[in-house]
């Protein structure tokens, strides 16, 4: 553990039911991305990719995201939601940049992306 990840744990512990992040009419407290936090931290530590490596995450508050979006882009870690795995050839484009795919759904946990077939898992 990182002494960011020490600092970002504590932030957690002490403001987990404050909220934090607000989506539409739904809010995160920081509580829930402290549970995303671990599972993240989970989830690269199963699949051994080391803690220096670039992430790339998909917002959910952006204009329509397209796999040409990807393109030229050389994140290690590509983390996005349900909803951006089912859009047409964002797959695709994660995968064929070589980058390990991971969802995050609205239960706050990491999963394979997609079709459970990382590029790296």
């Amino acid at each position: 553990m990182t002494p960011a990840d020490g600092r970002q744990t504590a932030l957690f512990s002490v403001w987990g039911a404050e909220q934090a992040i607000q989506f539409e009419t739904s809010w995160w407290t920081w509580g829930d991305v402290g549970r995303v936090h671990a599972s993240l931290r989970t989830a690269l530590a199963d699949r051994s990719v080391p803690d220096n490596v670039p992430i790339g995450i998909v917002m959910r508050q952006r204009p329509a995201l397209k796999a040409s979006d990807l393109v030229g882009l050389t994140p290690a870690v590509v983390i996005a939601h349900t909803i951006d795995w089912g859009r047409p050839g964002f797959s695709d484009a994660v995968h064929a940049s070589g980058a390990l795919g991971l969802e995050i759904a609205d239960d706050f946990q990491m999963r394979a992306g997609a079709d459970g077939d990382s590029a790296s898992a």
